[in-house]
């Protein structure tokens, strides 16, 4: 009651999260942001800390007067606050650009600085390495300590075949699994994280180091060795979290739920991202959930989410097109110009391309053109700071190359005719 807390929400508002506190032991994390205020406009850096600093004091205000104590020593903070360059793309704000923060302790008087941690350092957690930027190098380098010890030790050391099995699966797995659910390493390296040991193993094993992957990794039952691929052993790993949070209906499924949401928003297109895997985003960044659909793609699966499938965007009128559909698959479009693409889009808050066209579906409007269109959406919509003349530029290329009539060897902003290829047809009952 005394903190601001930290609140989330799906962006039709359907799903809400909040929470004040999260408490393990003698170990507390306070949160705070102000989350649908920040979406239209974003706080300074000095409103965010001080919201941090209110909760942070109350904290140890309850605690003094209870009968505790918090040690200043060993408390930290993280500031994710974001900057746009000019073309708007965001990125965190490092730490030594922030503002500091100071606490009291007790009826003492005295304010100590707090260690304000940049949003690149990672702060073990649990066992496991993680930053508030989701970089997982650090994570990285302490699973390659661990498999360089586990190398060492099962290459120097005296073991029978049967000690080399129970060492692979009864230590080497856990130590390498356990953070898996909650971290997002690309397959290149985890396959390179397992070759070392792999190899160790496999002499221990009375096999050639070099044999196939095929057999390596292959059931036992079809003539294979049955070690496990790291690759394969993260995805069930993340697949399990997953749908274990979804369907007991936790606070972290309501968390997911809403964070499925907004990547797909995000995304753009008119598809589940986790039931139909295989469809090329790369201009999606890399994260948790971009490396549980690399899994699920690489593994020819597919994940039906209900709750994603009833809350996707539909056409508004008959031969509607989505926009990030027809781009992400459009022939030259390069990587740099689908990521531009889409935060002008973001920026002006559409998906079809019913909303940037005039009322008789006929012509490209205006003001979607040049990139002054007012947003109408009864959707939230991440906050997004305006791109740059060369970002509106790429935009209407891409526009005219995908949606325009003829063929254009030239696009500017004063170009006139606007005409589209294949006009829109009636509106539909839902559009309204």
């Amino acid at each position: 009651r005394l903190a601001h807390g930290l609140t989330f929400t799906s962006p039709d508002q359907s799903v809400s999260y909040a929470t004040r506190a999260k408490m393990f032991i003698d170990d507390n994390s306070n949160y705070s942001n102000d989350f649908q205020r920040w979406l239209e406009q974003p706080p300074t850096p000095e409103t965010l800390r001080d919201l941090i600093q209110h909760d942070a004091q109350t904290w140890e205000r309850l605690l003094w007067t209870s009968g505790g104590l918090l040690k200043l020593e060993k408390c930290l903070y993280y500031l994710t606050y974001w900057d746009f360059d000019d073309d708007g793309n965001a990125s965190l704000v490092p730490a030594s650009d922030l503002p500091s923060m100071t606490l009291s302790s007790g009826d003492s008087g005295i304010t100590t600085p707090i260690d304000h941690y940049d949003s690149t350092r990672a702060h073990r957690t649990l066992g496991n390495w993680l930053s508030a930027n989701l970089q997982m190098n650090t994570a990285f380098e302490k699973l390659q300590s661990r498999a360089g010890s586990f190398t060492r030790g099962i290459a120097v050391g005296y073991m029978t075949p049967y000690d080399a099995w129970i060492s692979y699966f009864a230590c080497f797995l856990p130590s390498m699994t356990y953070t898996f659910p909650v971290t997002h390493h690309t397959r290149a390296q985890l396959d390179k994280l397992q070759a070392a040991p792999k190899r160790a193993t496999l002499l221990k094993l009375g096999y050639r180091r070099n044999i196939p992957d095929a057999v390596v990794y292959g059931s036992i039952h079809y003539g294979g060795i049955g070690l496990r691929p790291l690759f394969i052993e993260a995805g069930i790993a993340q697949f399990l979290i997953f749908t274990r949070h979804l369907r007991a209906k936790t606070d972290i499924g309501s968390l997911l739920r809403i964070t499925l949401h907004w990547w797909q928003v995000q995304a753009g297109v008119t598809f589940s991202l986790l039931e139909f895997p295989a469809a090329p985003l790369q201009y999606l960044a890399w994260d948790w959930f971009t490396c549980f659909r690399a899994f699920l793609r690489d593994i020819s699966g597919s994940l039906h989410v209900a709750y994603v499938t009833s809350n996707l965007p539909t056409p508004l009128r008959a031969l509607d097109q989505c926009l990030m559909d027809t781009i992400s698959t459009l022939p030259g479009a390069s990587l740099k110009a689908q990521e531009t693409f889409n935060l002008v889009r973001l920026y002006l808050g559409i998906t079809f391309l019913s909303e940037i066209s005039s009322a008789d579906g006929k012509h490209l409007s205006r003001d979607a053109w040049q990139g002054t269109r007012p947003r109408h959406t009864p959707l939230l919509w991440p906050y997004q700071a305006q791109p740059s003349k060369s970002s509106f530029q790429t935009w209407r290329r891409l526009l005219a190359t995908a949606f325009l009539d003829g063929r254009r060897t030239r696009v500017e902003l004063r170009t006139k005719d606007l005409t589209l290829a294949r006009p829109l047809g009636q509106w539909s009952a839902s559009s309204g």
